[in-house]
């Protein structure tokens, strides 16, 4: 089953086979061309969190070990387990690989951001021609899909910018899988979707899962509902193709189930409602589909005409709630939707496109709250990423709006165009006459009208262009020149700034780091190991993530996902951060305004031999831990078998470590009476401890804190992170290519015999 582009067939546009590659290319280079040539960098983001992450898991396979464990932020965090560093995407790991342990290459880390946008816009070029879609219709598809808000606003965030490059391609094995019901497609159409889920966004993850299982029922039964096949030959259509998902999530195995781990021990394993609403769309934000700053913006630039203002939301939010994929691809669209929704493919784009809109609208809306009580739908927050749905949905049928233009037939009406050119035209005017958009100050008044009155002139002009293109006036190839170049300027005069950062990360972290401060901050094990403070009241002192770039252990960090025990539950923070082993921390001098590094001279060592202990439960280990204990010498616990009464105590008792490595930890101790061996680092059921070689019960102590009971004696102690979970994962994974390259041998056999 073929869906055909049913719009009329009197004029055909013929492009060379390459020509769109080539157009996509010129046009990634020159939209990117600061960032290509070391004048512009991605900020927010990329500098806070994902050039430290790459530099970490490169320096971790420099050692020659996967990177499990990374204690230099949040006094000690999962890393491999969390989703968002992507270790296993093909793209990451290579350029983890090559870059070694020096200075990681910042160029190559950018310029491999920035070929995912040429990857974007050839895979929606694939996709648009695979449904019937014009060589030209499929070039403004792509062009309008590949730079539009969720890609552009979203550089700084790869592991979305990656799903959403792969997505189309995902889309048209799956359509392929399903319509032919071709095995070899629905194989590599899984092995691509698992590829995918691995570049690092659970929240695209699961929309594109979701949008894809409704794209296979609603293309499965289709034929049913026309009358035009069986329920049961449906049904074998839907089961091919549900063979993407299956596949897909089973080479996702090595990465998901570690993150089902952490994912109960974190601080987002019981979301609220109100939390998961955060980044809701508004209805008014309607207008941003011609209009993409009627309500400002954000950029790096300090100088920025109109910042966001829309109800005094965090600045955050702009970019979490953008969603402009163009005033061309939105005139086209709207036109290609009343040309393809008798279609089964058309009606399918455009209910998807108002589920997606209603679900983006969150707590504005009455979808959402209604997806909130299912799983995994619970577990995000910013439902308006959904809009990314609508920008996929619209890039399509804006080519078949575009062929529906070229191949009209003389009978048909042009009224459906006009009124398709009436809508973006009635916003535009709005936003430049002041009428929609309410403007708290009076000297950005005359800019969000400015930001109006060139969305009115883009809206003539692809307008105009449409109809004489549709009245044969225009060639096809002139019509589609000209759209594209319109479609271009548009999104990069709304985008093209947003990415266009002036600081280097790399020299950044250098100078907030120098050999000065290192010399101080830096812990050298397993004979120097402590933890530093970097933030007071109005200070930072160093990046947020430095730690994972120059393996400074710090107390603090960024990172969305959190450990819910990462600190003793102690209201003393002074007592907090000496049992955390906090050597280091800034301080502000109150009489100059100055800030530096002091030292704390009463903070824990790494590890020391308590002779007591006090049980605790989950409840009461709050009032425990702030009880007169010494912890010194007292242990709290939550184990009730452990229990040491401190009745003698070995003063001369002795704990050192040996061996400090990311995943690996040893010491050395002697004592001549049984103790519990605490030490300063964050518990994680992934640790296994071991005395002497043979594996011994880790403990959880003082809330958050690794422990281990120790017998009387001289003993080597050694931690191991051995995650079980990435283990069943990986064989799950491992067993699941096996499977696919089986299928695909199997296949191929099959229709040699059949030829």
């Amino acid at each position: 089953m073929k869906t055909k582009n049913t719009v009329g067939a009197s004029k055909e546009l013929v492009l060379p086979s390459w020509l769109p590659y080539v157009v996509f290319a010129i046009a990634t280079a020159f939209f990117f061309r600061g960032h290509l040539f070391g004048n512009h960098f991605f900020w927010d983001d990329f500098a806070e969190y994902v050039f430290p992450v790459r530099a970490f898991a490169a320096h971790a396979m420099a050692q020659g070990s996967l990177p499990f464990w990374n204690p230099y932020t949040f006094g000690g965090m999962p890393f491999l387990a969390d989703v968002q560093t992507a270790i296993f995407y093909p793209p990451n790991l290579l350029l983890d690989l090559v870059a070694g342990d020096g200075e990681y290459p910042i160029t190559a880390l950018q310029a491999m951001i920035i070929l995912h946008f040429f990857i974007a816009q050839c895979t929606m070029y694939l996709l648009a021609g695979r449904v019937g879609i014009s060589r030209g219709g499929a070039l403004l598809a792509a062009l309008g899909y590949g730079f539009s808000s969720p890609m552009v606003l979203h550089a700084f965030h790869p592991m979305q910018v990656e799903h959403l490059a792969w997505f189309p391609l995902v889309a048209m094995l799956v359509y392929t899988t399903v319509t032919e019901k071709s095995l070899m497609h629905g194989v590599i159409g899984g092995l691509v979707l698992g590829m995918t889920m691995l570049s690092g966004s659970p929240q695209m993850t699961l929309y594109m899962a979701f949008f894809l299982g409704c794209f296979i029922l609603w293309l499965g039964l289709s034929g049913v509902v026309a009358k035009s096949e069986t329920f049961t030959a449906a049904m074998a259509r839907v089961g091919t193709g549900l063979l993407v998902l299956i596949l897909g999530l089973g080479v996702f195995c090595v990465q998901y189930l570690p993150v089902q781990e952490i994912a109960k021990l974190s601080e987002r394993a019981e979301m609220t409602y109100e939390k998961a609403s955060v980044g809701s769309l508004e209805m008014s934000q309607v207008i941003t589909t011609t209009v993409p700053k009627a309500f400002g913006s954000i950029s790096p630039d300090p100088k920025n005409k109109a910042p966001f203002f829309l109800h005094e939301r965090d600045y955050y939010l702009y970019w979490d709630t953008a969603f402009y994929f163009g005033v061309v691809t939105f005139l086209l669209g709207l036109y290609g939707a009343t040309r393809m929704f008798r279609t089964p493919l058309g009606m399918f784009l455009v209910v998807m496109s108002v589920f997606a809109f209603l679900f983006a609208l969150g707590s504005n809306g009455f979808v959402f709250p209604v997806f909130f009580k299912l799983p995994f739908f619970n577990a995000l927050r910013i439902p308006a990423r959904m809009m990314f749905v609508v920008g996929f949905a619209f890039s399509l049928l804006a080519g078949f709006g575009f062929d529906a233009v070229i191949r009209r037939s003389t009978s048909s009406s042009m009224t459906p165009l006009l009124a398709s050119i009436a809508v973006p035209l009635v916003l535009a005017l709005g936003v430049a006459a002041g009428v929609f958009v309410t403007v708290p100050a009076e000297e950005m008044e005359s800019v969000i009208s400015g930001y109006g009155t060139t969305a009115l002139l883009f809206v003539l002009a692809t307008g105009v262009t449409a109809v004489l293109a549709y009245r044969s006036v225009l060639s096809p190839i002139v019509a589609v020149s000209i759209l594209a170049v319109l479609s271009f300027i548009d999104l990069s005069m709304a985008g093209g700034d947003f990415n266009a950062g002036k600081t280097n990360p790399v020299k950044e972290a250098q100078s907030m780091f120098p050999a000065s401060l290192q010399s101080v901050l830096k812990p050298q094990p397993p004979d120097s190991i402590f933890r530093v403070s970097m933030r007071a009241p109005g200070v930072i002192a160093l990046k947020r993530n430095q730690g994972m770039i120059d393996r400074v252990m710090l107390y603090e960090g960024y990172n969305q996902l959190l450990l819910a025990k990462r600190h003793p539950a102690l209201k003393d923070i002074k007592s907090l951060l000496d049992v955390l082993g906090v050597k280091y921390e800034i301080q502000v001098d109150p009489a100059t305004g100055g800030a530096g590094f002091v030292r704390r001279p009463d903070c824990f060592p790494n590890s020391w031999l308590a002779y007591s202990t006090r049980l605790a439960t989950e409840q009461t280990m709050k009032s425990v831990m702030n009880d007169s204990v010494d912890f010194h010498t007292t242990a709290i616990v939550e184990d009730p078998d452990v229990r040491l009464t401190g009745t003698t105590i070995d003063t001369n008792g002795r704990i050192t470590c040996t061996r400090f490595r990311d995943n690996q930890i040893e010491y050395a101790v002697t004592t001549a009476q049984p103790a519990v061996a605490v030490f300063g680092e964050i518990w994680y059921p992934s640790w296994t401890v071991w005395i002497d070689g043979k594996q011994a019960k880790p403990l959880r102590v003082n809330t958050c804190l690794r422990g281990v009971e120790v017998p009387a004696g001289t003993h080597t102690i050694e931690w191991r992170f051995m995650s079980e979970s990435f283990h069943t994962g990986l064989r799950i994974s491992l067993g699941t290519l096996v499977f696919a390259v089986g299928l695909l041998v199997v296949n191929q056999y099959r229709r040699r015999r059949s030829s």
